[in-house]
């Protein structure tokens, strides 16, 4: 007898729909771990974005990866690594040009600037007081150049914001997804990655420098047991959780009966939320009072 025979053929029909939405599922499963898998840094990647910047201050020199040129410093250095007073800061990259035409460079300036496009001078100036300073008009092809933007901070005050137009547009920012690097810069990326983490994580209320400021003091945690399962609170104590490698706390190797100590601690220091009463509303003044109901003395007497 065969196959067909012994299978109605209406299990069949219902069986091939069935099947054939488990292997989609199954190869989509399959795409998605591979592009997580191939996940690549940009940096490493083929024409990385941002511009290399380097700034120099005080006989120090840090690199970074900045998205575009617009900066309004102040008095304040330019990196928190940085002393204060004057500074330099230099940053190339190539430029993407849509179309040709005709082109102009403005900055809206606070010290010394001058810009090179494919090795021609664009724009050149100094101001003293904020305001703008705007370059000729050149013609420029269609295509990928090199840029380099030189600043020199020269008052008290530093800033510099990049402008551009031409006959095809009118004056915008030059914008971070024109500007982008033949290669990448791995170890800058990653040290600024590193630092960005330091701050937000509060880092230097233990690991502090000197001259930095102190980072604010972390959450109270005498509300943190609230609605919280004890188990899954040891658990991320020693970043045993599932979500632990992507999570940002600390790793301290606690053992099971360290976790479950500081644990018990936060329970038995915590205190109930109390949600703030809502205020009454205040009376309006203006509103009117309704005048008094009249009384109703029955039918007037003849």
């Amino acid at each position: 007898m065969k196959l067909s025979q012994r299978i109605p053929s209406s299990w069949i029909r219902g069986i091939l729909p069935l099947l054939a939405f488990l292997s989609l599922i199954f190869f989509c499963s399959l795409s998605q771990t591979r592009l997580v898998a191939e996940e690549i840094d940009p940096e490493e990647d083929d024409y990385p974005p941002g511009l290399l910047a380097t700034y120099k201050a005080g006989g120090k020199e840090i690199q970074r990866i900045d998205a575009d040129i617009a900066f309004d410093w102040g008095k304040q250095a330019p990196l928190p690594q940085l002393p204060d007073g004057n500074f330099t800061a230099d940053w190339t990259s190539l430029i993407l040009v849509k179309q040709p035409g005709e082109y102009q460079l403005s900055a809206y300036l606070v010290g010394e600037v001058k810009v090179e496009i494919d090795g021609k001078t664009v724009l050149e100036g100094k101001r003293e007081t904020p305001g703008w300073i705007v370059g000729p008009k050149y013609e420029q092809n269609f295509g990928e150049f090199e840029l380099q933007v030189s600043y020199k901070k020269t008052a008290p005050e530093a800033r510099l914001q990049l402008f551009w137009s031409s006959n095809l547009f009118g004056l915008e920012p030059i914008q971070s997804n024109i500007l982008y690097r033949e290669a990448g810069s791995p170890e800058v990326a990653q040290i600024w990655r590193g630092r960005t983490h330091f701050d937000a994580h509060r880092c230097n209320r233990c690991h502090q420098r000197s001259g930095q400021a102190t980072s604010p003091a972390a959450p109270d945690l005498t509300h943190v047991t609230t609605a919280l399962n004890p188990e899954w609170l040891v658990r991320k104590i020693q970043n045993d959780d599932a979500i632990a490698a992507h999570a940002k706390m600390p790793f301290f190797g606690f053992n099971q009966q360290e976790a479950e100590s500081i644990a018990a601690y936060l329970y038995a220091n915590a205190k109930n939320a109390s949600l703030k009463k809502i205020p009454a509303p205040k009376k309006d003044k203006k509103q009117r009072k309704r005048p008094p109901a009249m009384k109703n003395s029955g039918p007037a007497k003849s």
